[in-house]
């Protein structure tokens, strides 16, 4: 051994020693040995005969940017390139959050790029945690979990929600096949089944472009929406003084016609202004009228809001906008509360939230708690005896009926 090289090969010897933080470094001859980082988490024991000189080897945190497959921490193995005549037996840790019974064929993997590289031969997983194999050449290492059954670059402990299907991973787009596709533990709310008949709605056509609760295409116990850009206009809507047909019944209100042909709609002549531009004018010619025509937001058949006012100009207050127990905050705003249409929260679980779900079409009620798939429309059921299933039922022709 070269002389010079002994105070430096002691340092070296015990920096690897020390105990602290996660630097590692060792000088390694032709007689092996270990180099272990301080806090355990990688080690790397050369047998005999696989240098044939003294190295100083170095195992660092990587620094780079680490595949989003790897389950341990990404280690940097110094000096780079150097490789073993004989193979080296590589142990690293997996991370805290990982629970090794669930890691099935981790295998350690070298880093090229931005991919994890298998190495060749077995890895072994120990009940604590460390990741054994052989390595036989240095560069940056880590543990790469699990197999990947579907081939779709991704494993169970990686991410993938499903790794029979190779179009379902993290990041996939989402197809109409009522699957969480991208692996955000979301299924999006079309591709749910809102008449429960096994069907994604985006596969019936269920497209609610506007979100007014109707489909441009009809769909069994759903009318067809008129005009699905505009989410004031759909089956049963209230008219509003604008020239259209708002209600989908193929004919215009007679009061919003230009019978003078001066260019005002009949409803807005004689002083019947729309200052909040909300459709329905504080008065004059026949038109329904708005009882607060400075917000647009206050209109007759408005969705409530959770606010204390009479949003749908009905002449009433609902029960759940009101402060029971006078503390100053309205029911429907109180931590807690049962006024579930003003919660947040999707709690029947049919894909619709608050005033979006058909059970809050009368919100003054502050429940929502139907559930699709539990009401006896779209049961299956001929519940009331009248030989009518379902969406045949009248008592089922809005579809939200629960009471066939």
């Amino acid at each position: 051994m070269n002389r010079r090289l002994l105070p430096l090969l002691g340092a070296l010897a015990l920096a690897a020693c020390d105990g602290s933080g996660t630097l590692a470094t060792n000088a390694i001859g032709s007689e092996g040995g270990t180099v272990r980082t301080g806090d355990g988490l990688a080690e790397l024991v050369v047998p005999a005969g696989a240098l044939t000189e003294d190295v100083a080897i170095t195992i660092t945190a990587y620094e780079g940017a680490v595949p989003g497959a790897a389950i341990a921490p990404a280690w940097d193995f110094q000096p780079d390139g150097l490789t073993f005549e004989v193979p080296a037996v590589m142990r690293l840790t997996l991370h805290d959050d990982i629970d090794p019974s669930t890691v099935d064929g981790a295998t350690l993997g070298w880093l090229e790029g931005n991919e994890f590289f298998p190495i060749e031969g077995d890895t072994v997983v120990y009940d604590d945690g460390t990741v054994e194999g052989e390595v036989t050449h240095f560069t940056p290492y880590s543990v790469v979990g699990g197999t990947d059954n579907d081939g779709d670059g991704y494993t169970v402990v990686g991410g993938d929600c499903d790794d029979n299907d190779a179009a379902v991973y993290p990041g996939a787009p989402e197809q109409c096949n009522g699957a969480d596709d991208d692996c955000d533990g979301v299924v999006p709310q079309a591709e749910g089944d809102w008449n429960g008949n096994g069907i994604p709605d985006c596969a019936e056509n269920f497209i609610d472009a506007d979100g007014d609760g109707y489909p441009a295409t009809a769909t069994p116990g759903i009318p067809a929406d008129c005009d699905d850009t505009d989410p004031l206009t759909y089956p049963g809507a209230p008219e509003r003084c604008d020239g259209i047909d708002n209600d989908c019944d193929g004919a215009l209100p007679a009061n919003e016609t230009d019978a003078n042909n001066n260019g005002i709609i009949d409803c807005l002549e004689s002083g019947g202004t729309d200052a909040d531009g909300d459709g329905f004018p504080a008065s004059g010619g026949g038109a329904i009228i708005d009882c607060d025509d400075n917000d647009a937001t206050i209109y007759p058949g408005a969705p409530e809001q959770c606010n204390g006012l009479d949003d749908d100009c009905d002449g009433q207050i609902p029960a759940s906008e009101t402060d029971a127990n006078g503390n100053g905050i309205l029911d429907c705003n109180e931590p807690g509360n049962f006024f579930t249409c003003f919660d947040g929260n999707d709690n029947d679980n049919d894909g619709w939230i608050d005033l979006d779900d058909p059970d809050c079409a009368n919100p003054q009620s502050g429940q929502e708690t139907g559930g699709l798939g539990t009401t006896q429309c779209n049961d299956g059921l001929d519940n009331d005896g009248d030989g009518n299933v379902d969406a045949d039922d009248v008592d089922c022709v809005d579809g939200y009926d629960t009471s066939e």
